[in-house]
């Protein structure tokens, strides 16, 4: 309250009232991006649909829907990654490759629900197993037949 008068019936001068609107619109942004991450946190959602022809990445928050589409000819080494030691940042996760870029998904999953995701996706796509060795030892990578 007392921000938002000053600014408009205070008698400051217009940097100090540039200042406080900088500082209210920071203030007013960083406390969205907080309500975002505790409602995805509590209610949000992940979800991979695949057949032959592709796979379907969607976010869902509520009422609010994010996809995209992936063609299934075009995915290639789809494999489980462990999460790496140190500060990296980097959470274990499902990726892949489609043409220049690596997707990825399904963070923070262990071992045994990332390889069940992919043995899924795998064969509902119609990918073949090949012998692979990942960071943290042998793990099963897919390719395109």
């Amino acid at each position: 309250g007392f921000a938002l008068h000053s600014l408009y019936e205070g008698d400051t001068d217009l940097g100090s009232k540039a200042f406080l609107l900088f500082w209210l619109c920071a203030w007013a942004c960083g406390e969205i991006a907080v309500a975002y991450a505790l409602l995805w946190m509590f209610f949000g959602a992940e979800w991979a649909t695949a057949n032959r022809t592709g796979l379907r990445l969607s976010k869902v928050l509520w009422i609010i829907w994010r996809s995209k589409t992936y063609a299934a000819a075009s995915i290639n080494n789809l494999r489980w990654e462990d999460q790496l030691s140190g500060d990296s940042g980097r959470k274990s996760r499902v990726s892949f490759e489609y043409g220049a870029k690596t997707i990825s998904f399904a963070s923070e999953c262990d071992a045994g629900e990332g390889k069940y995701i992919v043995d899924t996706l795998s064969r509902r796509m119609g990918l073949i197993t090949t012998a692979g060795i990942g960071r943290a030892g042998p793990e099963s990578v897919f390719a395109r037949p």
